[in-house]
């Protein structure tokens, strides 16, 4: 029998036998007992008193456990929570912690401490209860973060996955995004909606599905959060965090296909340098509204995003932004941008485009970052010139203040170069412009075939862009076609770029997060709370 402490560089300890053959003590030192009545062996500093359990018919022993401090066992910056026997497990099992007894089986038993960064360790603000916006006080050291309970995954070892939901105002479209979650290949193990100073119904909606599914599904509603986005994700990582292997974040108007989940995490398996995985992002034409503004705006963000995709599938599949849309993460990834970085969180309110951020800071510590080979989500559109180009704006804005704060290395060229690429475009279109009106003018005007041949190269290109869009339509490949479409919105994308960078070098500091929601118009909406869709996936074998 052999029991093993181990910590960040290994630590063995060796039963010492009795006279009887019992074992009376635990040694550093490999000790070899030759015949049954040799004497005793001196323990090795540290040492385990162990006790005789008496279990009937069993050949069993039981052990004190101990605290890291008499194990010799630190870790700095951290606090010892208590033990587990589940390698890379973060949660403190039942009876593990020092003074309790535990029963050592025959066969062994390998102990592993947990650790707790101090700041989780200590006292924290209040968080939110379970299904309800009350607060709970924290949870003492050991007994759980925040309350919740505890997360196991029957896919396998270390492969809790969490899927988090931040929300604000979404009550129109989260019943759809939480049906989406529910019917996957791949179950979550556990799926939390953040509400995020929510003043509709997205609330009520979300704890109807609570009630349906209380084993799978948990709602909190936000304490205190005046930092947006980022703010829901670092309350949902302080509860959430040492609880899961693997996390994804779902924006609440994305719907992800039934097996995205399945799909991303196969691929951030198959490779422990890869940090997170992306779904290959679209949009639904369905979700226009009437009207050609809306139907032409959609379209366009698909034809955009479609040629945004083959840009990284060129680039294999490597990406420059793990879109918050829908990504799944290694969690121990993600605690290294946060540990290294000395961060509450892996995320940082210091930009507008913190999956952006997150995503640089990660490869600046040698992972990968990847969009998905075959999953896929669709995400919400803006269906107006004003919710759009606020969108664009915080996007815009966002990078060009991590461009400018990062300068120029291997994770910012990309980035850089598509900055060239859009001036280079706004460049070209002005000056032709300015020359096309002074030869109108000076009645000098004279058309020279050649001239056709860039914008029916661009046309062609379109057209090969809209083709390979998912659920495309005849409206699509006529619009990648005729080029003049195209042409609009990317004058419209320039002036939203050029304002960006205007407003960036003039200094001016705009919550643009607020800008955006006041653009999108996010106020209450019907207070009638939808019953949840049946969940098909729960009655699926699960499969590891």
């Amino acid at each position: 029998m052999k029991l093993s402490v181990l910590n960040e560089v290994g630590q063995t300890l060796y039963p010492v036998y009795g006279p009887d053959g019992e074992v009376t003590t635990m040694t550093t030192e490999p000790v070899i007992t030759e015949a049954i009545d040799v004497d005793v062996q001196p323990a090795a500093t540290p040492a385990l008193t162990i006790e005789d359990a008496a279990p009937v018919g069993l050949a069993q022993h039981t052990m004190t456990l101990p605290s890291a401090r008499a194990q010799g066992l630190a870790k700095e910056g951290h606090v010892f929570m208590g033990w587990t026997t589940i390698r890379g497990s973060m949660l403190v099992e039942p009876g593990m912690q020092p003074g309790d007894t535990f029963v050592i089986p025959k066969e062994g038993v390998n102990l592993y401490p947990i650790w707790q960064p101090e700041s989780k360790a200590t006292a924290k603000a209040p968080t939110p209860v379970v299904g309800g916006g009350t607060p709970t006080p924290p949870a003492a050291p050991g007994d759980g973060d925040g309350g919740i309970p505890p997360i196991s995954s029957p896919y396998g070892e270390n492969r809790r996955l969490v899927v988090v939901i931040p929300a604000h105002n979404e009550g129109d479209i989260i019943a759809d995004t939480l049906d989406h979650v529910l019917d996957q290949t791949r179950m979550p193990d556990r799926i939390v909606v953040i509400a995020d100073n929510c003043t509709d119904n997205t609330v009520d909606i979300a704890l109807a599905y609570q009630d349906a599914y209380p084993d799978l599904i948990a709602v909190h509603e936000t304490v205190g959060n005046s930092t947006r986005k980022v703010g829901a994700l670092k309350q949902a990582w302080d509860l959430y965090g040492d609880a899961a292997d693997y996390w994804m974040a779902v924006d609440a108007d994305t719907r992800i296909t039934r097996e995205s989940i399945q799909q991303l995490e196969e691929e951030v398996l198959s490779n422990r340098k890869i940090a997170g995985v992306m779904c290959r992002y679209s949009f639904n034409q369905s979700e226009a509204k009437s009207g050609f503004v809306s139907n032409f705006l959609v379209r366009m963000q698909r034809i955009e995003f479609a040629s945004w995709n083959r840009d990284i599938l060129h680039r294999h599949r490597n990406t420059y932004v793990l879109g918050g849309q829908a990504t799944l993460f290694r969690v121990s990834a993600l605690a290294d941008v946060a540990t290294t970085l000395r961060r509450p969180c892996p995320w940082t309110v210091e930009s507008q485009v913190e999956d952006m951020e997150l995503t640089w800071q990660l490869q600046a510590l040698g992972y990968s970052t990847l969009m998905s080979a075959t999953a896929r989500a669709w995400a919400g559109p803006m269906l107006t010139f004003k919710s759009l180009f606020a969108q664009r704006r915080k996007w815009d804005g966002g990078i060009i203040k991590l461009l400018r704060r990062d300068g120029m290395n291997d994770t910012t060229k990309y980035p850089w170069w598509l900055q060239f690429k859009m001036g280079l475009d706004m460049t070209i279109r002005v000056m032709f412009a300015v020359l096309f009106l002074t030869a109108l003018t000076l009645h000098a005007f004279v058309w020279l075939w050649l001239w056709a041949i860039p914008p029916v190269l661009a046309a062609l290109l379109n057209l090969d862009i809209a083709a390979s869009m998912p659920k495309r339509t005849g409206s699509d490949v006529f619009a990648g076609a005729t080029l003049i479409l195209v042409e609009i919105y990317l004058w419209f994308r320039i002036a939203a770029w050029f304002v960006s960078w205007m407003s960036e070098l003039s200094g001016s500091d705009v919550d643009r997060w607020e800008a955006q929601y006041k653009a999108e118009n996010k106020k209450t909406v019907s207070t009638a709370v939808r019953a949840p869709r049946a969940m098909v996936a729960q009655t699926r074998k699960v499969s590891a």
